[in-house]
């Protein structure tokens, strides 16, 4: 594991048995999710792991109460809102940038895969996440997390990310399969 990622995570250690439950819970339920939304098993599995790895990501305890740049979050209530779009700069480095974008890559992914009767609300849903966790980590200052606009910015980019790239996987699953792939 490259220095960058593992100072990054080091202050996260719930984040590997996260992952690790994250795992026991997509073999577990892949199978009736499959079946509820009229997907592939794999499918199935892939989100949910994706979910998992998020919220194992971003919902864990700091146990160091270290925010950005090692400096300690405000105590509920406050936001840092420095920045509001992606940064070009950040993300070419291995840092709290990249690892937002990277982290929501595979939830794009695999809603593009998804059958049109389900992307609308998949997609609505992964829109609205990076909201939703900035929000709990703004009213749960006991998870010692920093609420940022900068991490929506960059987990929407990595949706956005993983939408374009599952969308050209499909188109070439596609035409590799002659067209015969139901959507």
């Amino acid at each position: 594991m490259p220095d960058g990622l593992r100072e990054l995570l080091s202050g996260y250690p719930g984040f590997f048995p996260g992952i690790l439950a994250t795992l026991v819970v997509a073999v577990a339920a892949a199978g009736r999710v499959a079946r509820a939304l009229g997907i592939k098993r794999a499918l199935a599995a892939g989100l949910l792991l994706s979910v998992g790895i998020i919220v194992s990501a971003t919902l864990f305890p700091d146990i160091f109460g270290l925010g950005r740049d090692g400096a300690t979050p405000a105590a509920g209530w406050t936001c840092d809102t420095e920045r509001f779009w992606p940064s070009l700069g950040e993300l070419v480095e291995l840092g709290e940038s990249s690892a937002n974008v990277a982290l929501f890559v595979p939830l794009g992914i695999a809603i593009a895969f998804l059958p049109r009767i389900h992307l609308a609300t998949a997609l609505g849903a992964a829109i609205v996440s990076p909201f939703a966790i900035e929000l709990v980590q703004l009213v749960a200052p006991s998870l010692h997390r920093a609420c940022q606009t900068a991490d929506v910015a960059d987990n929407l980019t990595g949706l956005a990310i993983g939408l374009a790239a599952g969308a050209v996987w499909v188109a070439a699953t596609r035409r590799r399969d002659g067209g015969s792939q139901e959507r």
